[in-house]
């Protein structure tokens, strides 16, 4: 598995994180105060929004200077899966 430079979590998951919680705001305001009654936004459309926002933060974030892998586990760390052989 891959080291990273800092044990902080990566920007991309961060704005990840942060689209997600907004969208669903953004969402639960519509649903309260801006749609009128008996319109809302469906869970299922509520979902789907929230992780195409999520996915689309996490794609398009350009990753931050500290956000560097270092290394990756030494070959003796590694389990092959069981009846591989190394």
């Amino acid at each position: 598995m891959a080291r990273m430079k800092s044990a902080a979590p990566a920007r991309k998951v961060i704005g990840s994180a942060l689209a997600a919680a907004i969208t669903t705001v953004v969402i639960w305001v519509l649903n309260g105060f801006v749609l009128p009654d008996g319109n809302t936004v469906p869970v299922e459309v509520a979902g789907a929004i929230t992780t195409i926002v999520t996915f689309l933060a996490g794609y398009l974030l350009p990753p931050s200077p500290r956000d560097q892998i270092v290394g990756s586990a030494a070959k003796s760390e590694v389990v092959p899966a069981a009846g591989m052989s190394s």
